[in-house]
């Protein structure tokens, strides 16, 4: 029976990697408009390709980013939210107090209060009562009520009952659980395959995010420092960590001291530790913080964009993000200008009629 769920969360994956690549087409990037008059701010936001043109206009007072075809957005300070298509129209009424990016086919939203999940057509996908949830990933959703975890499975159904104090998500067939001040790796079944004789990180974000198992390997936190270890429990490379992060694009983010580096898949030190701070590589590139300012890596370590923004962070899209003035613009492969956070934009795009964006 284990071996048949496993199958199941593996088989849930695939299908959400070929559900975005169907859906998604070229990404589309949210965009502030500027030098706009507007009733509620003065801005407002649309959508720009991967070309830096515009293709959503600017109906909206904020934007999520897509997924699965699909994002959330806000018509108005203080309204409701609901869920656009990529031609910019309304395909789920903004009827809710929160909405959040879809994973799995599912997203999670806030009506009246109380946390539930609706599918892609915004029906209501029944749902316990939970105190806090996160999205789904594997086909699994962690939750927390009466203070323990447990997981939701895309029906709404509780598929591992609360006993945790607390869990991340499920990658690769496996989740960080605590039981009993003790870290271990459960599988969907909600038990251990990896006992819980592992020290709880420092901060519970480094729990849901960075002790998953990520190509194979995983970062557990034992005598006061982070380790990689792979499923057999295995240790990758002769180095601990002061911090450490998910394996991304054959590479791990990790930090000695002060200073952070990154590691390869076999635990060598790929690239030393000698930036004030960094993001994980993504398609190549990576986001580096040197004296004060954030610039882009290669993989060889070198500087391919110089180091003066306020930050950097590469996406799957291809593009660069970076924030100038507190405000995000956005950088080809090659450190190109495809949107300035400061472009005067008087000229909305094509979208569907405002009108037909009913504030509800």
């Amino acid at each position: 029976m284990h071996k048949y769920r496993l199958v199941i969360v593996i088989s849930i994956g695939l299908l959400t990697v070929a559900l975005n690549s169907l859906l998604v087409g070229q990404s589309l990037h949210p965009v502030v408009r500027q030098g706009s008059v507007d009733i509620f701010a003065g801005e407002r936001m649309g959508f720009i390709d991967s070309n830096g043109e515009v293709v959503i206009g600017f109906s909206f007072y904020y934007v999520h980013e897509f997924s699965e075809g699909l994002a959330a957005v806000q018509l108005a300070r203080d309204g409701k939210e609901g869920y656009i298509d990529r031609t910019g129209e309304l395909v789920i009424p903004a009827i809710f107090d929160r909405a959040f990016p879809f994973s799995n086919g599912r997203a999670k939203v806030k009506v009246n209060s109380h946390w539930k999940f609706i599918d892609r057509t915004g029906e209501i996908v029944s749902t316990p009562e939970v105190d806090e949830v996160f999205n789904f990933r594997s086909g699994y959703a962690p939750y927390r009520r009466s203070g323990l975890w447990g997981f939701l499975g895309l029906n709404g159904e509780t598929v591992i009952s609360p006993r945790f104090k607390l869990v991340g998500h499920f990658n690769e067939g496996l989740a960080p659980a605590v039981l009993d001040r003790r870290m271990g790796y459960i599988d969907p079944t909600g038990h251990f395959v990896v006992k819980p004789e592992f020290e709880v990180p420092p901060s519970t974000g480094n729990l849901l995010s960075q002790t998953a198992f990520s190509e194979g390997r995983a970062a557990v936190f034992k005598n006061g420092k982070f380790q990689y270890v792979d499923k057999a429990l295995n240790p990758v490379g002769p180095f601990s960590f002061d911090d450490a992060h998910r394996f991304s694009d054959g590479m791990a983010l990790v930090r000695i001291r002060d200073k952070y580096g990154f590691i390869d898949t076999e635990g060598a030190l790929a690239i030393l530790p000698r930036f004030d701070d960094a993001t994980s590589f993504v398609s190549g590139r990576a986001g580096v913080k040197i004296a004060g300012k954030w610039g882009v890596i290669e993989k060889t370590g070198k500087l391919i964009i110089e180091a003066k923004y306020e930050s950097t962070r590469p996406l799957e899209s291809g593009l660069l993000e970076f924030m100038e003035g507190g405000r995000i613009g956005y950088l080809d492969w090659h450190g190109k200008t495809l949107w300035n956070p400061y472009r005067v934009v008087l000229d909305v795009a094509p979208t569907k009629s405002p009108s037909r964006l009913e504030f509800r």
